[in-house]
This record gives structure tokens, sequence and C-alpha cells, in this order.
């Protein structure tokens, strides 16, 4: 975690502290001059001492201000590189003799947000069948309805509902709106109904079990965060949130431990 704090500090990556439990850290240089990095009520600050004599003004971190010249001035001076452990790099597969610089959490977010496309295109493909052929199932199929009580109809949708809010909550699905015509009990509506959940399960179906592995994976991972959350993005695969900050944590700067835990959760949810 040290080498990862002063590889973030000298790569001007303020954000990587804000993921990192700590009160302040120091790096000593051999002229004497120290840099103090203090983490305090969601703010962090850096500090420039010489002699044990602070020499500058605090510099309190925010990504609209300007880094202090006495800071970037040394940054460029010094070639700081963190060498990754084997453990966290991928083997490109049109490369099988050499090693990807891939990071394995971004390896993960790709490979996620491409499987969210694959099961969304299925979703959308069975929806464009079943919307078109929707009226011509109605007015063949209506009579079959006809014994279904408006209790029955409600303990559906409410079944629906639950199994949305799931498929919300892990990142798949946006909540529907306009739906007010569903909480119509007349007799003439009940048909209409049935067709409209019979065809939601088809479409819910397709992400059923993907839903319960990114549920698995989410707990696994969540639940060894303290400062952070992971959550599923349609487009980026996941990503992770300050929850002092409120501000999103970029993926390539987070800590090996964080990218053995997601390694662990990926594994975890692939044996369900």
């Amino acid at each position: 975690v040290i080498l990862e704090m002063i590889n973030a500090l000298f790569k001007k990556d303020f954000y990587h502290f804000q993921a990192v439990l700590f009160k302040r850290f120091q790096i000593k240089f051999e002229d004497n001059i120290v840099w103090e990095v203090v983490k305090s009520d969601n703010q962090i600050t850096l500090r420039l001492f010489e002699n044990n004599a602070l020499k500058e003004p605090v510099f309190v971190f925010d990504s609209d201000k300007v880094l202090p010249e006495w800071f970037t001035e040394r940054v460029e001076q010094i070639n700081i590189r963190l060498v990754d452990t084997q453990r966290l790099l991928v083997i490109a597969e049109s490369l099988p003799t050499t090693f990807s610089q891939e990071a394995t959490i971004l390896k993960y977010a790709n490979e996620l947000a491409e499987n969210i496309k694959s099961h969304l295109a299925k979703s959308m493909e069975l929806a464009s069948k079943l919307d078109s052929t929707y009226p011509s199932r109605l007015a063949k199929n209506r009579h079959q309805y006809e014994k279904i009580s408006a209790e029955q109809v409600m303990a559906e949708l409410q079944q629906l509902e639950k199994k949305r809010q799931l498929f919300h909550s892990v990142g798949l699905l946006a909540l529907e709106e306009n739906t007010d015509f569903l909480e119509s009990t007349d007799k003439f509506m009940i048909p209409v109904l049935m067709v409209y959940i019979d065809d939601s399960k088809q479409k819910l179906q397709i992400f059923e079990n993907f839903a319960q592995k990114l549920k698995c994976f989410l707990e696994i991972i969540n639940n060894r965060f303290l400062y952070k959350t992971m959550s599923v993005d349609k487009q980026q695969g996941f990503i992770f949130t300050s929850t002092t900050t409120g501000k999103q944590i970029p993926a390539t700067g987070l800590s090996c431990r964080i990218a053995f835990a997601i390694r662990s959760g990926v594994m975890c949810s692939r044996m369900l």
C-alpha cells in the first residue's frame, strides 16, 4: 500500500488517497526536503517542510486547482515506476507469449461490459419479436385469461417488479416509467395485462442467471470495502465511487489488494 501511495503521489493521482485509510505519510529527500500528505475531513493536503519547518503554504487538493510549482518541478525530475506483480498482468490472447500491460481490473471491467451488451442485444431481439406479434396474440388468447382474478394479476405484477428491482440494483436495467396502466384491475384489462406479464417474464428470463451472478459478485466485493463502493455500469463494466466524497475513483488507481478481491469475486460468481 505504501508503494502504491508513493507511486500515486509522483503520478499526481491524488484521487488514489481517497480510497486509502490513513492520516498522514511523509517522503524525505536527501536535501532535507520533506513532503507530507495529510488526509483529514475528506480533504487531501500537501505540505512542504525544510529542516522541520513549514516552507510553503499548505496546498489543499482540488481537481480545479493548479498543483504548486515546488511539487511539479521535483516530480518531473524524478522517474518513479511501480513494478506490477505478475499476478496483476494478463496474457493477451492475440500475443500468447507476451504480457499485456492491461490491468486485471480493466480486463474484467471490459469483459463485463461486453457481457452486458450481449444480454441486452438478446433482450432487444426478443422484445422486437414479441412486440410485433402482441396484437395477434392478445386477440387469439384473450379468452384463456377469463378466469384470472384481479388478485392473481396483481400478484404476478408484484413478482415482476421484484425481479426488475433486482436487475436494477445490479445495474442491468432501468426502472420502467409511466406504468400507471398496470394498476388497473378492470376485467377488460386482465387479458392485456396477462399477455404483458407473459412477455415480460420471457424478456427478464434472459437476465435471470446473469443478474444472480452479478448480485453475488457485488456483495463479495463491497463487503471488503470501507470507503468505496463498486457498481455495475453498462458502458464501463463497473465503476468505483468514494463514499466520503461521492466522486468516482479511476479503476487504474486502485490497489493490488482490491484487484485480488475483484479477481476472487469474479471466480466465485463464475462458479454459480
